[in-house]
């Protein structure tokens, strides 16, 4: 007997893509740090017509898989000397709350 189900094949789960504004809402964070984080590869994603994709799997494995995923730093542009904005106490990717 023959258990190749019919000459079937079995297809892959398709891949859930995240926008960047899904990465925001699930990571609760702001729409610059999220734009940082996808143009300094901190998160993983494909660009589609100049457009951020994010392959759900890739980001569950590098959040949970790589603890220094959420440490990696990200550079600044230099603010102007004495401006003040609600991510001043940002540096380099960390928060301080």
């Amino acid at each position: 007997m023959d258990d190749t189900h019919g000459g079937a094949t079995v297809q892959e789960t398709p891949v859930t893509f995240l926008t960047p504004k899904d990465l925001q809402r699930e990571l609760q964070i702001g729409e610059k740090l999220c734009y940082r984080l996808l143009k300094a590869g901190v998160i993983p994603s494909v660009r589609v017509g100049g457009l951020y994709r994010i392959p759900r799997k890739q980001l569950e494995e590098a959040l949970l898989g790589n603890p220094n995923v959420a440490e990696k730093r990200i550079r600044r542009r230099p603010t102007k000397p004495g401006s003040v904005t609600p991510h001043a106490k940002e540096v380099e990717g960390i928060v301080h709350r």
